[in-house]
This record gives structure tokens, sequence and C-alpha cells, in this order.
């Protein structure tokens, strides 16, 4: 998944991976991860995001990059789970 955060990955995707129904592995992995498969994609993609960011790499392209299919979506999901926007991240964290 790591791998292909650009690419557009579906819970059925995944399902499909793993050889399992999209019932059954949406039940075995929220059981053993503690969170949804969509909700653990989105994690990833914001915590690659982040570390985007510090490269000081445009959000533009971060948001392509991490799978978001528009820059209002990836800055959105961003600010809701970190509590600002990527800009400010940038600011605080880019290495110069």
């Amino acid at each position: 998944i790591e791998a292909n955060l650009h690419e557009s990955i579906r819970v059925a995707d995944m399902a499909e991976q793993a050889r399992m129904s999209e019932r059954t592995f949406y039940r075995k992995f929220s059981e053993t991860i503690g969170i949804t498969p969509s909700k653990y994609l989105e994690q990833l993609r914001l915590n690659r995001a982040k570390q985007l960011l510090e490269a000081n790499v445009l959000i533009k392209t971060v948001a392509i990059e991490v799978g978001f299919r528009s820059e209002a979506g990836f800055r959105s999901s961003f600010e809701s789970r970190f509590g600002m926007s990527p800009s400010a991240y940038q600011r605080i964290h880019a290495r110069k």
C-alpha cells in the first residue's frame, strides 16, 4: 500500500489482494488494526504528506503524490487530522 499511495486504492482492492471477501477483510482488518481500512489508508497518506511537506515539496504536488483527488480535499483532511493547514505545517517544519 505504501508504495502505491499515489494511486486510487479501494478497500475492495485490498480485500482482493488478501484473497478475502470485502466484508471479511473489512471486519478482520478493523479487529486487528483497530481502525477501518479506509482510515488506515488515510493515516498512511497523511503521514507521508508530512514527510513531503518537511522536504519542502509544493502542496499541490504533495496532494497528488499521496493520492488525493484534489488539493482542497487534501487540505481539509490534513487540517482535520493535524489541526493546522499543510502550509502552516510546512512553514514550521520544512527543512531549509
